[in-house]
Order: structure tokens, then C-alpha cells, then sequence
């Protein structure tokens, strides 16, 4: 499993630590390092959460919407500011 972190989230969120769920991630430069879940791609996101075999749809549903909900909001508000 190949986890991969996305540089727009990255430029946004920082090193912060916002979920306080960490992974081993892959950053931009081909570089391995922990890295906080809200810096996933969606898609490296989903592929986490299939990763112990199981399929939990309705988790993948709600962090797929949530995360959807986060990249609105943001862009709301630095349309706001």
C-alpha cells in the first residue's frame, strides 16, 4: 500500500496535527514520513481504510463527504475574507 499525500492539502493544512491519526505516507519528492490523515489524497484515504481486509462502506461514505466538506468550506472562506 502505497499512501500518498497531497501537496495542495500539504500547502493548506501544514504539519499540524489536525485528526491526530497518523500514517507512513509518501510526500511530495518521493519522501517517507508520518504524516496526519487530513493530508491524504481521497484516494490513498479510501485504500487506508480497506486496508485490513475489511470494507466498511459507511466509513468510506462519511470521510469521503467529509472531506468533500472540508475543501468547501476552506475555499468559502478565503472567498469571504
Amino acid at each position: 500500500m502505497e499512501l500518498l499525500i497531497d501537496e495542495n492539502r500539504l500547502e493548506e493544512y501544514g504539519f499540524d496535527n489536525h485528526t491526530g491519526i497518523f500514517v507512513r505516507a509518501k510526500y511530495p519528492g518521493n519522501l517517507w514520513e508520518s504524516a496526519d490523515i487530513i493530508l491524504l489524497t481521497k484516494e490513498s484515504l479510501l485504500e487506508w481504510l480497506r486496508s485490513r481486509g475489511g470494507e466498511n462502506t459507511w466509513a468510506k461514505i462519511v470521510l469521503a463527504f467529509f472531506w468533500d466538506m472540508v475543501i468547501l468550506y476552506n475555499k468559502t472562506t478565503i472567498l469571504l475574507r
